[in-house]
């Protein structure tokens, strides 16, 4: 018998990772049919949501105890009470949905690039980086991984995800698996073994 620990389960059981694919699969979705540049069909429905979403991480910002540059408005700073420009929300909510709470320096749990990471490592090596638990606990698994593939200490695994141009780096460095593209058809989904899988196709 398989062991459990706590909510995770040591499991390679589709069940399972048909529970993480589907939310990844969805979350992608919502977030590419919140603007008509994320997808070949030109969609928006969801661009309230995406916007409702952007509008809570500035507040979250502004509640930051420190003063911040903005990046796209000249000397704009958010921190302390000080709310940030749109635009420098709308890219720390693009790349907290990519990389978790340690954007624009390291990637974690829960992210999209953690889950595809997670689905990958369970599937191609038997858990490898997790231990084979659906839920890790904490980002080093996802943060060892990373490192040793950016070190040339180990093979990446076999998965690409397409991000936005401008985020396929966290902390200066390129990030494993990942590919920057401007491609509507391509941007927010994720091929694994080659393209014989892919998430995130409307």
């Amino acid at each position: 018998m398989l062991p459990e620990v706590g909510y995770s389960v040591y499991c390679l059981g589709t069940e399972l990772l048909g529970y993480l694919s589907g939310g990844v699969k969805t979350q992608m979705k919502m977030m590419k049919l919140g603007d008509p540049q994320n997808n070949s069909r030109g969609y928006d429905f969801m661009k309230e949501f995406s916007q409702g979403t952007v509008c809570m991480v500035a507040l979250r910002m502004s509640q930051v105890e420190m003063e911040t540059p903005d990046l796209f408005v000249p000397d704009l700073t958010w921190g302390k009470g000080k709310w940030p420009s749109f635009q420098m929300a709308q890219f720390i909510s693009m790349g907290m949905s990519l990389y978790g709470q340690g954007f624009p320096f390291q990637p974690g749990f829960p992210s999209l690039y953690g889950s595809t990471f997670l689905y990958a490592d369970l599937t191609q090596r038997e858990g490898k980086y997790s231990g084979g638990l659906l839920r890790p606990q904490d980002s080093e698994p996802i943060m060892r991984y990373v490192a040793n593939v950016q070190k040339g200490e180990d093979q990446p695994l076999d998965f690409t995800l397409y991000v936005p141009v401008g985020f396929d780096n966290l902390g200066g460095s390129l990030v494993p698996n990942v590919e920057a593209t401007d491609d509507p058809a391509k941007i927010l989904t994720v091929r694994f073994n080659g393209g014989q899988e892919v998430w995130g196709e409307l």
